[in-house]
């Protein structure tokens, strides 16, 4: 998380709090949260725990709209060079052939039942 914001710390407790963009800048949030410390006996190292909530979301649309308007072209996305975390969202190429073919047969299933 590239967390762009304030993060101070009082005592052994860090807020979090700020926004977070990633996915090429496609996604964006806010992020509100706390860390918390305790010492490692016998170190100078610290145990730490952190607790987050992110409220945000990701809108090619969006972006694309806003990149249009404003004249700034942006990589084209697509099916055959997504990786593999992105095919969740858009399938993969063979994926998407499938399914196109699945379509096809069940409307030449639908006319030939007619």
């Amino acid at each position: 998380m590239a967390l762009l914001g304030l993060k101070p710390r009082i005592g052994n407790v860090r807020i979090l709090a700020g926004f977070n963009t990633r996915e090429e800048d496609r996604y964006g949030s806010v992020v509100l949260g706390a860390t918390t410390y305790s010492e490692v006996e016998g170190t100078d190292d610290e145990e730490y725990a952190t607790t987050y909530m992110e409220f945000g979301g990701r809108s090619d649309h969006l972006t694309n709209l806003v990149a249009s308007a404003t004249g700034t072209e942006l990589d084209k996305q697509l099916v055959s060079s997504a990786a593999s975390d992105e095919q969740e969202y858009c399938g993969s190429v063979e994926m998407n052939q499938k399914r196109k073919e699945d379509q096809e047969a069940s409307k030449d299933a639908k006319a030939a039942a007619a």
